[in-house]
């Protein structure tokens, strides 16, 4: 569960999820944003929420989008690393600057 001292800067969200499926998890994110982060106070951008599915018909997409999935990161399974990459370089510039030291694998 969110909580107003944690930072999120990107959500990966399966769509199709058992118990609570990803539009509704987006949609209640989303609500958790606005009651945890009044006028965005301790945030200056909300965070990424990236839609991972299979299901690529236009309802599916427009559900995603309508529940507060970021327009541009949409990604349909399976996903492969270098879509990965794409949709996190998309990302980058509008997320906060890092707080910790990037490790290189050797």
């Amino acid at each position: 569960m969110i909580s107003a001292g944690l930072a999120v800067d990107v959500v990966f969200m399966d769509v199709s999820m058992p118990v609570m499926d990803g539009i509704d998890a987006t949609q209640l994110l989303r609500r958790m944003e606005q009651v945890l982060l009044p006028n965005n106070r301790q945030r200056k951008k909300r965070i990424f929420v990236f839609a991972l599915t299979a299901l690529t018909n236009q309802e599916t997409v427009q559900a995603c989008f309508q529940a507060g999935v970021d327009a541009s990161y949409f990604c349909a399974k399976p996903i492969t690393r270098q879509r990965l990459a794409v949709a996190l370089d998309a990302a980058a510039p509008k997320l906060p600057p890092k707080s910790y030291p990037m490790k290189k694998n050797t």
